[in-house]
């Protein structure tokens, strides 16, 4: 299911903002899968998305939408509970 309350802030991430993000949580072998992919679709991305449609591991897949939500819910001061 993908994520509702996405932290504004990370939806007007540019792809290069993505890349950076995906950098930075260890991730940075998937930024040319992410080379389109903007904060707005990020905040959208499920893991079938990741998957199936962009080739992403299973386990690298799980990694970024944690690192994702937990991002969000952080920024955005609410439990990740209220984001699903």
């Amino acid at each position: 299911m993908p994520i509702r309350c996405c932290w504004p802030q990370v939806a007007a991430w540019t792809a290069d903002e993505v890349c950076k993000w995906l950098s930075a949580i260890g991730l940075h072998n998937h930024a040319s899968i992410f080379s389109d992919t903007d904060g707005a679709l990020l905040c959208t991305l499920t893991l079938e998305d990741l998957c199936e449609d962009m080739h992403v591991p299973h386990l690298d897949a799980i990694a970024i939408l944690r690192h994702r939500d937990h991002l969000i819910a952080r920024k955005a001061g609410v439990g990740l509970e209220a984001c699903h």
